[in-house]
């Protein structure tokens, strides 16, 4: 089930994990785990040293997720659906992943990762 956030934003969280989203004048709040929303990647070495490799990844969608965006955005229109930056690139304009926020470090032990709540990361579609 979406979480609305108190600016008013509705997320739906498809990162396998909670969230924790800082939001000025009203602490941290929590927006759980909905469903997830899986990309495929493959990896390729694109240079070799003796003690690292470094490998490009290439991100897509799944028919399966794509029907769920679907689902999820004709169920709550203006939704914002947020996932890995993975997911991001593989459903450009679809999914927006969240922008981690290092400066609230004060939060650091309870609330590993800490996000803002009205800055994302979104992906262009790409012209195939």
């Amino acid at each position: 089930m979406p979480t609305r956030l108190p600016t008013g934003l509705l997320v739906f969280n498809s990162t396998k994990h909670d969230l924790y989203f800082w939001i000025e004048g009203a602490d941290v709040f929590t927006v759980p785990f909905d469903r997830a929303i899986n990309a495929r990647c493959s990896y390729s070495i694109v240079r070799s040293e003796p003690l690292y490799r470094l490998n490009a990844i290439s991100e897509r969608g799944t028919r399966f997720g794509w029907d769920t965006i679907k689902e999820i955005k004709e169920a709550y229109p203006g939704i914002v659906i947020v996932g890995s930056l993975a997911a991001a690139k593989a459903y450009p304009g679809q999914i927006f992943a969240p922008l981690t926020l290092k400066h609230r470090s004060e939060y650091g032990e309870k609330h590993p990762v800490l996000c803002s709540a009205t800055d994302f990361i979104v992906f262009e579609k790409r012209n195939s």
